[in-house]
């Protein structure tokens, strides 16, 4: 029978729930491959080949040229979307493409999650983009880009942030953030994430809060401007900014008004970073939604910016078994290589991965991952079960709901 080990993950994992581990061992595996929800950890791509090669040479043009850009990512529900986001986000696998473009300097990356209401979509998406660099690393970054500057031209720096902050009280903020005195660092956390008190005002000699959508979107843009600013003598700081935003669909349920205010923020984004910024929206289709639905919640400023559309379609079976095979060959969970010799798919043998690749509906990532994660922890559970066959599959299907063709 399987063997369970229940109990309190460490104090240092995010995710403090009971944990149930499955015994793989017999069947020549450390752990299951096929997880279903993305992870933090190294990011390894499996099958799916098109589609990757389709999202690196967006990617390579973006590193390539430098108008901005806004990319629709598009598909059903379990369709890798979340997967590639994370996996192109990733700081090794992006570094890569930058290397290959031959980018003057590595690209900046961030992933975030559509950002849920609570004082705004927009407000959120701010300080969620914010928070990635945390108050210190973004005043490190200001300091630094402020420094290559000044060794060129003293002058560059307060130029530069006139152009883009377009307002004196937005200045005073990025000019605190290259002060020496670190006594400044908190308040101006305040400020920028709007818990700003009139003290903290007071201290950065403010007369205002920065909280309007206009304010928050400038102080992002400003950021990016700074971030990717070059000059014959000056190098940029990163060579290329990817905005990943995920599970945009959510739009659909904010109301008309955080829909408007959103669209606003992301068309402002774009028209104030001009260069050197790609934002990419993955979009989850309902199963009576088209592509084309997201021009109702974007208007039309935002969709007439839109540069690319790739969808993320269903794969054929070959595509299915190539994915299987790679999920289970190039994620490092076999506990012995020799076996892939004799069958890639070990421990299904090739009639099973053929039923599940002929009858698994819909045909996505997540339902694939969902289909060999069951008969793996029915398999690894049964005594004398030390691989899964045909019969095996064709015994079990009907319990997962699956319809066996063929």
């Amino acid at each position: 029978m399987v063997r369970v080990t229940r109990g309190r993950l460490p104090a240092e994992d995010f995710n403090h729930t009971l944990r149930i581990i499955v015994d793989y061992s017999k069947l020549n595996l450390k752990d299951n491959p096929f997880m279903a929800t993305p992870g933090n950890g190294n990011q390894v791509w499996c099958g799916m080949v098109e589609l990757k090669h389709q999202l690196e040479q967006r990617i390579e043009t973006s590193l390539k040229t430098s108008p901005s850009a806004l990319i629709i990512n598009w598909g059903h529900y379990g369709s890798g979307k979340t997967h590639a986001a994370r996996f192109f986000t990733d700081e090794a696998n992006l570094n890569a493409l930058a290397n290959k473009a031959n980018a003057v300097t590595a690209p900046l990356a961030f992933y975030v999650s559509f950002p849920r209401v609570d004082r705004g979509a927009a407000s959120n998406l701010t300080s969620m983009i914010l928070g990635k660099f945390g108050m210190s690393g973004l005043s490190d970054m200001i300091q630094k880009t402020k420094a290559g500057m000044d060794q060129v031209d003293t002058e560059l720096f307060p130029k530069l942030l006139n152009q883009f902050c377009q307002d004196s009280e937005l200045q005073k903020i990025f000019s605190r953030l290259v002060d020496a005195n670190q006594q400044y660092v908190d308040a101006l956390g305040r400020i920028l994430f709007s818990n700003a008190s009139a003290g903290d005002l007071k201290e950065l000699q403010l007369s205002r809060k920065p909280d309007s959508l206009s304010d928050q979107c400038r102080i992002v843009t400003t950021v990016f401007n700074l971030l990717t600013f070059r000059s014959e003598l000056i190098p940029p700081r990163y060579s290329t900014i990817f905005l990943w935003i995920d599970e945009f669909e959510d739009i659909g349920s904010l109301a008309a008004r955080e829909q408007d205010a959103l669209a606003a923020y992301l068309r402002n984004l774009l028209d104030w970073s001009p260069r050197f910024l790609t934002i990419l929206l993955n979009f989850t289709l309902s199963p009576i939604q088209q592509v084309k639905d997201l021009s109702i919640y974007l208007g039309n400023a935002v969709s007439s910016r839109i540069r690319q559309r790739i969808e993320f379609s269903e794969p054929n079976s070959a595509q299915i078994k190539d994915y299987i095979q790679d999920m289970l060959g190039e994620t490092g969970v076999r506990i012995s290589t020799n076996v892939a010799a004799e069958s890639p798919y070990h421990p299904f043998d090739s009639q099973a991965i053929d039923l599940i690749a002929g009858s698994v509906d819909p045909r996505t990532p997540r339902t694939i991952n969902d289909v060999c994660t069951y008969f793996l922890d029915l398999a690894a559970g049964t005594d004398g079960q030390n691989e899964i066959n045909a019969q095996f599959v064709k015994d079990h299907a009907a319990e997962l709901g699956i319809e066996i063709k063929g």
